[in-house]
């Protein structure tokens, strides 16, 4: 039977004063360590103020914040992640964006027959005309050589926009 994968930690800070940090398992990385973030101070924790005074948090009072704020953070860093993965794609290849754009047309279910024919074929004209190259280099030259190329090129009933 393996270890009990453990949600909260503590630590202590260089102040002397324990933190609460969250153990995020669902961003564990390549040796499946999890992602340790602070959450909050145990002082925090222990203790709920109000305008009047402050009241000690219960056990089923500090477990919830901590499930609340692991909560928060958890869409925090996938947003982050998302965000990570859209600048990352900016380097890739547009044969790989192109395919990954027609797979989703495809899932997505967008369109008819006829619309899928005319979007592989623009796919694969772009790619004639200017070839692979990553998406940041993408510029007016690619678009004009793109034009030259579908002028010039027989559609052989093909779409082609």
């Amino acid at each position: 039977m393996g270890r009990q994968r453990e949600q909260f930690v503590t630590r202590i800070d260089s102040k002397g004063q324990e933190i609460i940090q969250g153990n995020f398992w669902e961003l564990a990385g390549k040796r499946g360590r999890p992602k340790r973030i602070d959450l909050i101070y145990r002082s925090e924790l222990d203790v709920k103020r109000n305008s009047r005074n402050k009241q000690a948090r219960s056990k089923i009072e500090q477990h919830s914040l901590l499930v609340k704020l692991y909560n928060e953070k958890l869409a925090d860093l996938t947003e982050r992640d998302e965000y990570e993965t859209v600048e990352q794609n900016e380097k890739q290849l547009v044969s790989n964006l192109m395919e990954e754009w027609l797979n989703y047309v495809e899932l997505k279910g967008s369109g008819g027959k006829q619309t899928k024919i005319q979007y592989q074929s623009t796919v694969k004209y772009y790619l004639e005309a200017v070839g692979d190259h990553i998406i940041e280099e993408y510029d007016y030259k690619k678009y004009l050589a793109l034009l030259k190329h579908l002028k010039t090129t027989p559609n052989n009933g093909e779409y082609f926009v």
